[in-house]
């Protein structure tokens, strides 16, 4: 008897569900949108690249040296941008910087002051020097341009002391701060 009793309930359950989905047999459609704005951007990671290291050298020393440090920039797929050099000391005659010079100062306590107490250097886009890179954007500029591809792009920077008497200077550590721009 309670067999009888769960199947004709089971039967009841199912017409009421089919009595009730038949009711709501029309139908009517609507939709929205699933919206995004996607910005360009650009970073250099990390944000202080390693140091361009000169060797160590003693005032008599006469040769040149040239040394390289790698900016990794990543900048949205597509986005076009130009990475412009601008060191800290550089020739305020020349502000714009348009040829990649620079100076080291002394960084001691007991700084002299003198001009001679200065070890210039340049920065090039290549190991031998040729190519100045300075911080003037535009088509005659000397920045470096690429396009973004989303992922991380190593861009190397190199550093020339020229030699001959740019070593002929106080003994201690010589130091500038090069500030490095992202424009796109």
């Amino acid at each position: 008897m309670s067999f009888k009793k769960i199947t004709l309930s089971s039967v009841a359950a199912a017409s009421l569900a089919l009595f009730a989905s038949a009711s709501f047999a029309d139908t009517t459609t609507g939709s929205f949108d699933v919206k995004v704005t996607v910005t360009k951007s650009c970073a250099i990671n990390p944000v202080k690249a390693p140091d361009v290291q000169f060797d160590s050298v003693d005032t008599t020393n006469t040769t040149a040296q040239t040394k390289s440090t790698t900016l990794n920039v990543k900048c949205s797929r597509g986005t076009t941008y130009e990475i412009g050099l601008t060191p800290g000391n550089f020739d305020a005659t020349n502000p714009t910087s348009t040829t990649g010079n620079g100076f080291m100062k002394r960084t001691a306590a007991g700084i002299t002051t003198a001009a001679e107490q200065k070890i210039a250097y340049k920065l090039t886009k290549d190991a031998g020097g040729a190519t100045a890179w300075g911080n003037v954007t535009g088509t005659s500029g000397n920045t470096t341009k690429a396009t973004g591809n989303g992922l991380v792009q190593p861009v190397t920077v190199y550093g020339t002391v020229a030699g001959g008497s740019a070593w002929d200077v106080e003994p201690g550590s010589y130091l500038d701060t090069v500030t490095v721009t992202v424009t796109f």
